[in-house]
């Protein structure tokens, strides 16, 4: 038998969810209008088509991406982790005693090109780090993790990764 309390309950919840997205739509199409200056219209199309595809990638290697040819052992690297998915290796250029890249080897070239099916694969990307931290003995002193996005942001090689920066006191950010 239904408890009409639950049922009252799921549907006020569920009411509450739909509100709460409503307004973010409509937040997110105030920006749009504001910033992009697009038909709120498009956007929401817009939204839908980025969370769908990512129309920007490639799910195979990019013959001139330097991060394609480390993963295909084209170019050498200080690898320190790799598996079929995911590799690691300390940066070229360190800004601390530890500074490992960690990148997918499927080729996305800035966040802006995730899709929805990349969830799994960034979360994936957090654990490595996570793991490679903590193998480095820098997990309980504290480390960052940054990824980078376009120019304006501070990349530099078009190919998503993820920075692990640790072993020394970082500046606090804001």
């Amino acid at each position: 038998m239904n408890d009409p309390a639950k049922s009252t309950l799921t549907f006020v919840a569920a009411g509450r969810v739909a509100l709460g997205l409503r307004r973010v739509a409509k937040q997110l199409e105030s920006f749009a209008v504001r910033e992009a200056r697009l038909p709120s219209e498009r956007f929401s199309a817009t939204v839908r088509m980025t969370l769908q595809r990512a129309p920007h990638r490639s799910d195979e290697l990019a013959d001139d991406c330097i991060f394609c040819k480390i993963a295909n052992k084209e170019l050498p690297a200080d690898i320190v982790f790799e598996d079929d998915e995911l590799i690691a290796f300390n940066d070229i250029s360190p800004q601390a005693p530890t500074h490992v890249l960690v990148v997918p080897k499927i080729h996305i070239p800035t966040v802006n090109d995730l899709g929805d099916d990349d969830a799994e694969r960034m979360g994936r990307l957090v654990l490595c780090a996570q793991a490679l931290a903590e193998a480095r003995g820098i997990d309980g002193d504290g480390y960052r993790l940054i990824l980078n996005c376009n120019e304006g942001g501070g990349q530099t090689v078009f190919h998503i990764h993820l920075h692990l920066l640790g072993g020394r006191q970082m500046r606090a950010l804001g």
